[in-house]
Formats: structure tokens, sequence, C-alpha cells
């Protein structure tokens, strides 16, 4: 969803959605490392990335590996919280988000 030049929320083509896409995945590799090597990113970060994944209009693969690494990441830097496990699971089909949860260690 954007904003149309009255403020009314209407749904974007897939080729800005795809372009919003790459704009935060490129957000959070550099949160992840160059060219900020002292900044780190903290829960929300990782929790808003996946929320991206889940609401925007993605090719499914894309969606699902996306979402995957970056939780993985997400825990191996311990900031799994409420709201990333929230956002994963409304960005994931239910048995892959079991999937997902049980390969990170959680049961």
């Amino acid at each position: 969803m954007v904003q149309d030049e009255n403020g009314r929320l209407v749904k974007a083509p897939r080729e800005i959605q795809m372009r919003a896409f790459k704009i935060a995945e490129e957000m959070i590799d550099r949160l992840r490392g160059e060219p900020y090597p002292d900044v780190a990113p903290v829960s929300m970060a990782y929790g808003t990335f996946i929320k991206c994944c889940g609401k925007l209009n993605l090719p499914k693969d894309i969606s699902m590996k996306s979402t995957t690494r970056i939780f993985k990441y997400c825990c191996r830097e311990g900031l799994v919280s409420d709201f990333v496990l929230t956002q994963l699971r409304y960005a994931l089909p239910r048995d892959k988000f079991a999937e997902v949860l049980a390969e990170s260690g959680y049961e």
C-alpha cells in the first residue's frame, strides 16, 4: 500500500512493491555489516523487515527465503522478541512457521 496524492492508501503495483522490498533488504544488510560496522540492528529492525516480507506482494520464494534468512540472523544475535515472532507468524504459512522455529531451536 502507498499513499496517493490525496492521502488515501492504494495498492501499489508489484514492481513498486518489489522496489520497496529491495530498499528494505539493502537497509537490513547494511545494518548487519558494512558500511556501518559500529551500528548493530535491534529486534525491531528484524521484525519490521520480516513484516515487509509478509505484507508486500512478493513472489513466495523470495518472501520465504528472505524471512527465513533474517530470522536466523535474529536468532544468532539473540534478538528474538514477541514482535519478531508475531511478524514471523504472519509472514509464513503455518507449516513453514513451525519448521523455521524448530530449525532455530524452538519447540
